[in-house]
């Protein structure tokens, strides 16, 4: 009798993370590790000894593999409780997707997961966009810090959306807990929020030492049994200034700091510019063009604000035009001849969008002696051809 033996094969996909060193850059400030790779990323987590250097990102990052790492527990954080990043981290523009964290017994978890070293260490995260974050941990959780403690950490120009848990205390959209001094600056966070104590759609501890948040808001919905608020879970001796929180996405009808907006408050611009958020196209409240937002068609973002750099130099925000009067509004003393000069940013129109002209501009105009319920004081008035002076005398 002859027998017969099958070898069946089983096609096995193996999907493991590989440590690629930065092909560029020695780290130094003038020379930082350019990262534009998952591969570059992971490289940074097994390298403890490189969490004290400079790094830029050269390019969007796609590190939805990372769910599959580590027995499925995903991505392991740079700088922990023994090692902690004291380095500097420039997003440069670009962003991180779908990075996955699920360590729910760990803490000090997100992409950095533990921050600080002594009062001298400084650190700067800045121009870093993370999409789609799924993050779980213990104690300390937030989409780009889990735990920010001793030295200084600057965080600026930076987003997050997708999900954040904390299973036990402190939880955060952005950051999970800053203290012993620190600063964020035009920031967001839209992601989800889950925790137990301390849970903050931006923020979920804030405290010690002055740490401060300037110009950042936040929208996500946020859920937790003990300090949790809409945008800053606990706060201690530090300070939150021109910063909100959508009060019905969020389910939060308060917050440890900052000011509470409906959603219709929130994708109006000038919620943000009386704020003195700066903008593209204003120049009032300087020059830097940190923010811009689609406040006419609401597509972008959902009609938020977004930092600027992420549609590169296209620009959405539509104002009104701006205008500057001369003699200042409230002057006083000033000579009933004395002319008045109206200059906007821009040139205007009238409202059916025909052209204003020397003819019709008096109809656009009423002048009162004293104040509104005087007499009328006659005048001419006339418009430049740039459509942008308009002379009243």
């Amino acid at each position: 009798m002859k027998r017969y033996f099958y070898l069946l094969f089983f096609p096995i996909a193996l999907i493991a993370q590989t440590a690629t060193a930065p092909s560029s850059g020695d780290g130094s400030s003038g020379d930082p590790y350019q990262i534009d790779t998952l591969n570059n990323l992971y490289w940074i987590t097994q390298n403890s000894g490189e969490w004290d250097a400079y790094y830029i990102q050269t390019g969007n990052i796609d590190a939805s593999s990372s769910s599959s790492w580590d027995s499925n527990a995903g991505f392991t954080p740079i700088g922990n409780s023994s090692t902690r990043f004291t380095g500097s981290y420039d997003g440069a523009g670009y962003t991180i997707d779908s990075l996955f964290i699920n360590r729910s017994i760990t803490n000090d978890i997100g992409l950095f997961g533990h921050i600080g070293v002594d009062a001298n260490s400084t650190t700067t995260i800045q121009n870093l966009g993370l999409t789609n974050v799924s993050i779980t941990g213990n104690n300390d959780v937030g989409a780009l810090v889990g735990k920010k403690r001793q030295g200084m950490l600057t965080v600026s120009n930076c987003y997050s959306t997708g999900s954040v848990t904390g299973t036990n205390s402190i939880a955060g959209g952005l950051v999970g807990q800053l203290r012993d001094g620190g600063a964020i600056s035009n920031c967001y966070s839209t992601c989800t929020v889950n925790g137990d104590v301390g849970v903050g759609g931006l923020v979920g501890s804030l405290r010690s030492n002055s740490s401060n948040v300037v110009n950042c808001y936040s929208t996500g919905s946020v859920n937790g049994n003990n300090d949790v608020g809409g945008l800053v879970g606990f706060l201690s001796n530090s300070s939150v200034s021109n910063s909100f929180w959508d009060t019905q996405t969020s389910g939060q009808s308060s917050s440890a700091a900052g000011t509470g907006k409906t959603t219709a408050e929130m994708k109006t611009a000038t919620t943000f510019t009386n704020s003195g958020w700066d903008f593209e196209i204003e120049t009032a409240n300087g020059t830097d063009n940190y923010w811009d937002m689609d406040n006419v068609n609401s597509a972008y973002n959902s009609g938020y604000p977004f930092l600027s750099w992420e549609n590169d130099a296209a620009v959405l925000l539509n104002l009104p035009p701006q205008a500057t009067f001369s003699p200042a509004n409230n002057a006083n003393d000033v000579a009933r001849d004395t002319d008045i000069t109206i200059t906007f940013t821009e040139a205007i129109l009238n409202a059916d969008a025909s052209d204003i002209t020397d003819t019709n501009v008096d109809g656009l105009i009423t002048l009162k002696d004293t104040d509104a319920s005087g007499t009328d004081i006659a005048f001419d008035a006339t418009i430049n051809a740039g459509k942008t002076v308009i002379t009243i005398n």
